[in-house]
């Protein structure tokens, strides 16, 4: 996958994980076949994501096993068809393991749930 802003542009290779503000203008480009997952979250919903958040943006961070496992869960959770009420509370557990997978300043907080939503994206060749 290819981040392109005004500024730079680099490679994302699998299993990395770039942290983007909504706020910026970039483009992502994703090779046919490539499977690549878009978390959307407010990192002002808890202090410890805005930490985090501030720190670790706009650089990509190298692939880890908590990483990893924070983006199975998220694949399951859009692979599996029905809706549960743990549903919110999940995602948000992954999004702390995503985070605290950084390293160190990178903190956890479980004050209060998050409505969070997950999209996934996929390359299929259409438009290449």
């Amino acid at each position: 996958m290819r981040y392109e802003d005004a500024h730079r542009s680099f490679a994302l290779q699998p299993g990395e994980m770039l942290i983007a503000s909504m706020a910026w203008t970039y483009h992502l480009e994703m090779d046919e076949g490539y499977e690549g997952l878009v978390l959307i979250f407010d990192p002002m919903w808890k202090r410890s994501w805005q930490e985090t958040v501030h720190e670790k943006m706009g650089a990509p961070h190298v692939s880890s096993g908590p990483l990893a496992a924070a983006a199975g869960g998220s694949k399951a959770l859009l692979w599996h068809g029905h809706r549960s009420p743990a549903d919110a509370p999940t995602v948000e557990s992954l999004i702390d393991i995503a985070l605290l997978s950084l390293g160190p300043g990178a903190g956890s907080s479980f004050d209060r749930p998050l409505p969070a939503i997950i999209l996934r994206a996929r390359a299929d060749g259409i438009g290449s």
